[in-house]
C-alpha cells in the first residue's frame, strides 16, 4: 500500500518519528511501522546507482515537477539485489517474524526466504535535460519467495513488491529543517 512516514536516516541507521518518540523502524507498531520499515535512504540508492551505471539504458522523456527530463533505467547487480533482499528480510523477520514464534523460537525467517534468481530490482532515474540534475529516482524491488520457504499453514501473499519514489525538487533553493533532539542523540548528529 501507499504510505508516508517521518523517517530520519544516517547511512543505514534509521529512526521513525511517532509523535516525538523516535525509534528504529522494527520497534514501531501500527500504521507508522509499514512505511518506516520499508524506507530506504535516498543517499544509499544514489550510491548503488554508481555501481550499476554500466547497465544504463536510455528511455524517453518525462516531465517531473515542470522540468523536462531524460529517463535512464538501470538493473541492480547481484550484490545490490542481495543486499536489498537481505535488508527487507531482516526487517520483516524482526517484525512479522516475531509474530510467529513459539517458546521463544522464531518459526519463520525472511532473511533466507528469498529466491535471488527469481527476484529483481530496478532503478528509474529522471535527469533534467537543461540542468542535468536528478529530479526523480524510482527504486523497485520485486522479491520472490523460494518455493516452500514457509509452512503451508502460514499464508503469505505472493507479492512482496516494494517501490520507493523519491523526488528531488529543491535544487535551486535552501531547505531549512530542524532535526528533533531524540534523533540527534540516537544517531549521533550535531
Amino acid at each position: 500500500g501507499k504510505g508516508s512516514a517521518e523517517v530520519y536516516a544516517k547511512g543505514a541507521q534509521m529512526l521513525g518519528n511517532t509523535g516525538g518518540r523516535c525509534d528504529p523502524p522494527e520497534a514501531l507498531e501500527g500504521q507508522e511501522a509499514g512505511p518506516a520499515l520499508t524506507f530506504k535512504n535516498p543517499s544509499l540508492i544514489l550510491d548503488e546507482l554508481l555501481r550499476v551505471a554500466a547497465s544504463a539504458s536510455f528511455g524517453g522523456n518525462e516531465t517531473v515537477d515542470g522540468k523536462e527530463c531524460r529517463v535512464v533505467d538501470f538493473v541492480a547487480d547481484a550484490a545490490a539485489l542481495k543486499k536489498a533482499l537481505r535488508d527487507l528480510g531482516d526487517r520483516l523477520s524482526k517484525t512479522v517474524g516475531r509474530q510467529f514464534a513459539q517458546g521463544g523460537v522464531q518459526l519463520i525467517d525472511f532473511k533466507t526466504a528469498w529466491d535471488e534468481r527469481a527476484s529483481v530490482a530496478t532503478y528509474r532515474v529522471c535527469v533534467g535535460v537543461a540542468a542535468l540534475n536528478i529530479y526523480r529516482v524510482e527504486f523497485v524491488l520485486r522479491p520472490k519467495l523460494k518455493p516452500g520457504a514457509f509452512p503451508k499453514e502460514i499464508p503469505f501473499p505472493a507479492d512482496f513488491d516494494q517501490r520507493w519514489d523519491i523526488r528531488f525538487t529543491k535544487w535551486d533553493e535552501e531547505v531549512p529543517f530542524d532535526i528533533p533532539g531524540p534523533v540527534k542523540v540516537k544517531l549521533g548528529v550535531k
